[in-house]
């Protein structure tokens, strides 16, 4: 397996509101990945669902070979993320990193 984040088809509605509408994407491993959007376009919902904290509506994430569905323990152990205050080239009050660390050494 290449791909330390792979998610398919995410989808997550708030009673009308849909915040996040089938996303895509995958990240490998070693790979440096930025989520970037607009303020409502689904980045902290998308990262509150990948680490376990918020039910999804549709759609796949595995993380590290471990899908949230099957294994939400494992998956969030391969998680880690931190809040760091921004710096002089983001505009926003902080910045969220999320790295993928795999749970082995091969």
């Amino acid at each position: 397996m290449n791909n330390i984040i792979e998610i398919k088809n995410l989808s997550k509605s708030f009673g009308t509101v849909k915040a996040v509408r089938d996303i895509s994407f995958h990240v490998k491993k070693g790979e440096l990945f930025a989520f970037l959007g607009v303020n409502g376009a689904g980045k902290s919902t998308t990262i509150s669902i990948m680490s376990g904290q918020l039910e999804k509506d549709s759609g796949s994430v595995v993380i590290d070979g471990k899908n949230i569905d099957d294994d939400p323990d494992g998956a969030k152990k391969a998680l880690v993320w931190s809040t760091k205050p921004r710096s002089s080239i983001c505009p926003s009050r902080f910045v969220t990193i999320l790295k993928a660390a795999p749970l082995s050494t091969e």
